[in-house]
C-alpha cells in the first residue's frame, strides 16, 4: 500500500483517488473524484474537476499545483511520523488535535538510504523524476536557455536545451536520497560518450531540498563507477532448447 493509500485509510477519507508529494506541487494525473492530494504536512480534497481551475491546478503528464497545496483553501494540516528501512518506507499517520481544534503538525523528515536513488515504488520514483526534471528545467530557463522535453521520444536524454548557438542534451537523474547513485541505460551511456553537448544532471534530495550536480558526458563516464545489475539472456545459436514435459503422477 502506498503512502497516500495508507493516509486515506488511517484518516477514514471518502475519496476515490489519492496521491502524495512531499513538496505538494507535482502529482500523478488526477483521473477520478473525489481526489485527495497529500504533502508532508497535510492534504486537500477536490470533489470535481471544476474545483481545479480556481486553485490554479493544471493536469497534463502530471498534476501541477502552482501554489503548492499548503497554500490552497481547504488545506487540512496533519500530524504524522515516518518509519524508514533500507528497502521500504512505511508511513504511519496519526490524528492529533491542537488548541484550535485542528489536526496538529509534527513532521519527521526521513534520512534517505543510498538505495533511495536506485529502487523504489513506481509512484514515488515518478514523483522523484518529475521533481528533478522541474529543477533542472528551471535552472536552464533562469540562465536564458530554451528547453524542450524529449522524455517520451526515448532518444537517450531528457531535455533538448538551446541558447543562441549553444546546445546541451541533458539527461536528468532524480535521486530521493543524498548519494550520487542512479540507474543508467546503454542508450544514455552512448549519448554521453558520443554526442556533442551531452550533459548528465544528478538531482539529489529531489523531493525535499534538491541539489543539482552537473557533469559533461565525458566527466560522467570518467568519474562514476558502473556496475551491471541486470542482463538479457538469449539462447545461443545452436543451443538446444529443453521443453519441460507435463506429467501427472498416479
Amino acid at each position: 500500500m502506498g503512502k497516500a493509500s495508507q493516509l486515506v485509510a488511517t484518516l477514514g477519507l471518502n475519496v476515490k483517488q489519492a496521491f502524495y508529494s512531499e513538496w505538494g506541487n507535482y502529482y500523478m494525473p488526477i483521473t477520478d473524484y473525489p481526489c485527495a492530494l497529500f504533502d508532508q504536512n497535510g492534504y486537500v480534497i477536490f470533489h470535481n474537476e471544476a474545483e481545479l481551475e480556481p486553485a490554479g491546478i493544471v493536469i497534463g503528464k502530471r498534476t501541477n499545483v502552482r501554489q503548492r497545496i499548503s497554500n490552497l483553501p481547504g488545506y487540512v494540516p496533519l500530524k504524522f511520523t515516518l518509519s524508514a528501512s533500507e528497502s521500504d518506507s512505511v508511513w504511519e499517520a496519526t490524528k492529533g488535535t491542537s488548541d484550535a481544534g485542528l489536526l496538529t503538525l509534527n513532521d519527521t523528515v526521513e534520512d534517505e538510504s543510498e538505495s533511495g536513488g536506485v529502487f523504489g515504488d513506481a509512484e514515488r520514483n515518478s514523483l522523484v523524476e518529475q521533481a528533478a526534471i522541474h529543477a533542472v528545467t528551471n535552472w536552464y530557463q533562469v540562465a536564458g536557455w530554451q528547453v524542450k522535453s524529449v522524455e517520451r521520444d526515448r532518444v537517450g536524454y531528457d531535455l533538448h536545451c538551446t541558447r543562441e548557438h549553444e546546445l546541451e542534451l541533458a539527461e536528468v537523474k532524480g535521486i530521493a536520497g543524498f548519494s550520487q547513485m542512479c540507474i543508467v541505460t546503454e542508450g544514455e551511456c552512448q549519448v554521453a560518450a558520443k554526442r556533442s553537448g551531452s550533459v548528465v544532471w544528478l538531482v539529489t534530495a529531489a523531493l525535499s531540498r534538491p541539489e543539482l550536480h552537473r557533469y559533461s558526458g565525458s566527466e560522467f563516464l570518467a568519474k562514476f563507477e558502473f556496475t551491471p545489475i541486470q542482463y538479457r539472456a538469449k539462447l545461443r545459436l545452436g543451443g538446444v532448447s529443453r521443453v519441460a514435459e507435463t506429467g501427472v503422477s498416479s
